[in-house]
């Protein structure tokens, strides 16, 4: 529910007037983030993991800003229709495309079988057309006759949620990605708003679960000093990394001093789908305890 959440808040529309600088930073800022933290990690050397699957977890991770924390900085700031507000919630959206793409092949990661990761593309790409199609053809119609009824609104909302879940589940792809979809069909269609705003009321009863829940999974740092450690230098990595990829690149595409340094600033912490990626990574056996230890280590002090 909390992946259906984010997906709600990704408007695709808004893409199309999205301007050259947006499309480039969105496109490069998750793989050269990845691709720095690689090769950071490698050098600096992670004892709690000694394999590389569990260094490109962490780079994965720390490449990923949470969209709850910065949509309410820059709704308090009033900063949400502003040129730097508006890039970083580009740059967030092609994030979460990512992640999207991620979850997808995350089971698949490890056996390097090129055709069932193909397959899986293949599943998801189908899922999203499906998706779309009904959003595009149907959906606006049957929630124009139930707009007068806030309950069915919502409760109709949920079960599309859950309908494209079972349709994931059915072809054997995580759950996550199914729900991710479902958000983003939904928020396309001319009722979004209304849907978003009844989906809000429940928004912190489920985001508290979650994160509770996370918070249950956090072992006591003074019974391992080295894992706070290390999640400490991982956080300053991950703020400095924003300083690194971001800035360059929107500065290199002549958006100003300011309006490439806003974004950067607004992206130092670490994503609620890094969270679900770790913890899917240890359901299927990619990485440790200790990786997801201090990978909800970074969570809490970026955050």
């Amino acid at each position: 529910l909390l992946m259906f959440l984010i997906g709600l808040e990704i408007d695709l529309k808004k893409f199309r007037s999205a301007g050259k600088s947006l499309l480039i930073s969105g496109l490069l800022q998750f793989p050269l983030t990845v691709g720095v933290g690689v090769g950071f990690y490698y050098f600096a050397g992670i004892p709690a993991d000694v394999t590389k699957i569990g260094i490109l977890y962490l780079s994965v991770c720390i490449s990923l800003s949470s969209a709850a924390i910065i949509v309410k900085q820059l709704y308090a700031k009033h900063e949400l229709d502003t040129l730097g507000g508006r890039t970083t919630m580009g740059i967030l959206v092609f994030q979460s495309l990512w992640a999207m793409v991620l979850l997808s092949l995350q089971q698949n990661l490890l056996t390097g079988d090129l055709f069932s990761e193909s397959i899986a593309i293949l599943k998801v790409a189908a899922l999203i057309v499906v998706s779309m199609l009904l959003s595009r053809y149907l959906l606006p119609g049957f929630f124009k006759s139930i707009a007068k009824v806030p309950e069915i609104v919502l409760i109709s909302a949920l079960g599309w949620c859950f309908m494209i879940c079972g349709a994931a589940h059915y072809l054997n792809i995580s759950l996550p990605v199914g729900a991710l979809i479902a958000g983003v069909a939904i928020s396309t269609f001319p009722y979004n708003l209304d849907v978003i705003s009844k989906i809000t009321n429940i928004r912190v009863f489920f985001s508290t679960l979650f994160f509770v829940s996370v918070g249950m999974q956090i072992p006591n740092p003074f019974y391992n000093a080295d894992l706070l450690l290390i999640a400490l230098v991982a956080s300053l990595f991950l703020i400095a990394s924003r300083f690194i990829v971001v800035f360059p690149v929107l500065f290199s595409l002549k958006n100003g001093l300011r309006v490439s340094l806003l974004p950067a600033i607004n992206l130092t912490q670490m994503s609620e789908l890094s969270l679900a990626i770790a913890i899917l990574g240890v359901s299927v056996g990619h990485i440790s305890a200790d990786m997801l230890s201090i990978i909800i280590f970074i969570f809490v002090i970026t955050s």
